[in-house]
């Protein structure tokens, strides 16, 4: 249970836009990412807020900054990232010098996630000016390496010992949607090894496609028998690359798939495995000749909050209605830095002050008015849950 009272909070809309700004002009492109180049930016800007600091740093100049402030229980963290998607082309202006415009801060960053970094540091900075002695506490991580999958950022973080009670994480919904649960990935590849030999005399070779295509096309139809979690769209199978042979005239010796499976709740990882399994032993069967070789490249565990139960859900989505955002949640089939947090025994879940999704575009923007209302909603959401009065 959360307070109903809604307490006066200052958020300075000019050191939004200004921080933001400042960071767009630091070009982290990930890769090579170059993250230890906002050093000086964040140490200023976490520590003029009374934060204390630290970096962590798997490999030279991939940084984490990490900072901190309270002691005791419960524990928050409010997590976002530095890198961003190169800029690419079709852009207005330039996508690494911040343009205001029409009450938007354009650049690469801004939206994803830049932006939203700004807007929990601001949050921050309102909460402690209303509650300096809050009991807990909070840390604030800017991480590097999201973009690419994480294993020099939060992954990094987590190997390194990293543990909170629960995180927002500010990369995913939109302003008024929460994201709750993701789906789990299966990728894996397949190698099938066969013969080489003239194409004018293929029986004199075996053929590494043939199989793969019979392959491809039973796995249109994968399944597992299962009732989902009805907060969750059904399994997925796509298959993402096919390679092998070098001429139309040559058999070819060597062929690879690339899969990439989203599996919601309760289907489990061992079910999704042991159908891969049989329908791998299936291909063989048909093709005995042939010679398959199974790669996992990348697994994940499907997960889904119970809002009911969670002290920062309840706590958001209170602040969400004292601001008359109509809140809704969904799950989704990507997977965020949540996604590392929960399968680590920590709860997380995701939110963006966008209204639509413009990240990874040409022109990238994102709406001051809507990083202000953001950090409103993330300092009432720091307020709640530090002044919650029963659950976990």
């Amino acid at each position: 249970m959360v307070s109903q009272t809604r307490p006066k909070l200052s958020i300075n809309q000019q050191e939004i836009i200004d921080f933001v700004s400042d960071l767009i002009r630091i070009n982290t492109t990930n890769p090579p990412g170059n993250e230890y180049l906002c050093k000086d930016l964040i140490f200023s800007k976490f520590r003029e807020i009374g934060l204390k600091v630290q970096t962590y740093e798997p490999v030279k100049g991939r940084t984490n900054f990490e900072g901190e402030i309270g002691k005791g229980k419960p524990s928050v963290a409010l997590i976002g990232h530095l890198d961003t998607v190169s800029a690419g082309g079709g852009w207005k202006t330039n996508p690494f010098q911040a343009v205001l415009k029409n009450g938007r801060i354009y650049g690469r960053g801004a939206s994803d996630n830049k932006g939203p970094l700004v807007a929990v540091w601001a949050a921050v900075k309102a909460f402690l000016r209303c509650s300096p002695s809050f009991k807990g506490k909070i840390f604030l991580v800017a991480a590097c390496d999201e973009e690419t999958g994480s294993e020099f950022g939060i992954r990094a973080l987590i190997r390194n010992g990293f543990k909170v009670d629960c995180a927002l994480v500010p990369d995913a919904g939109y302003i008024d949607q929460a994201v709750i649960g993701e789906k789990g990935i299966c990728r894996f590849e397949i190698e099938c090894f066969g013969k080489e030999a003239h194409g004018a005399s293929p029986y004199r070779g075996s053929n590494a496609i043939v199989p793969l295509a019979f392959l491809i096309s039973a796995l249109s139809d994968f399944g597992i028998d299962k009732k989902i979690d009805k907060n969750f769209k059904p399994l997925t199978v796509n298959i993402g690359t096919i390679e092998g042979g070098s001429a139309a005239n040559v058999v070819p010796a060597y062929a690879k798939v690339a899969v990439d499976i989203r599996y919601p709740p309760p289907v489990t990882l061992k079910e999704v495995e042991n159908e891969i399994t049989r329908y791998l032993s299936k291909t063989q069967q048909q093709f005995p000749q042939a010679k398959l070789k199974l790669n996992k490249v990348h697994v994940s565990t499907p997960h889904i909050i119970d809002i009911s139960q969670n002290r920062l859900i309840q706590s958001f989505a209170q602040s969400a209605k004292m601001l008359g955002l109509d809140l809704k949640y969904k799950t989704t089939g990507g997977n965020t830095v949540a996604k590392f947090l929960v399968e680590a025994g920590m709860s997380a879940f995701c939110h963006s002050p966008s209204r639509i999704s413009v990240g990874h575009m040409p022109n990238e923007y994102v709406v001051i008015a809507d990083l202000v209302l953001a950090a409103r909603l993330y300092a009432l959401t720091l307020i709640h849950f530090f002044n919650y009065t029963s659950g976990v």
